[in-house]
């Protein structure tokens, strides 16, 4: 007899939740993903201060969209307000 043939394994896909807010970076340099993953490839570097629109929460990372691309940051690196020293600007004298 024929043994069968194994199934595919299920792959665990991340659930998004829809999310719809301008975030900012809040560190120096962090990494924005090709997916919700550390060790995915990195599509852009953003600076802290950067404005990134975050359209879903999934494991962990916020699915931003940034210059036209979607990609993936860390929630810990994302706040909802501007960093202090980026909220003024310009010469006030």
């Amino acid at each position: 007899t024929k043994s069968p043939t194994p199934l595919p394994k299920a792959t665990n896909t991340p659930k998004t939740e829809q999310a719809d807010f301008t975030g900012y970076i809040n560190i120096d340099k962090v990494n924005m993903r090709s997916e919700a993953s550390a060790a995915s490839e990195i599509i852009y570097q953003l600076s802290k201060g950067t404005a990134v629109q975050v359209t879903g929460i999934t494991d962990g990372f916020y699915k931003v969209k940034y210059n036209n691309h979607t990609g993936f940051i860390k929630t810990d690196y994302v706040s909802k307000k501007l960093p202090y020293k980026f909220r003024f600007s310009g010469n006030n004298s």
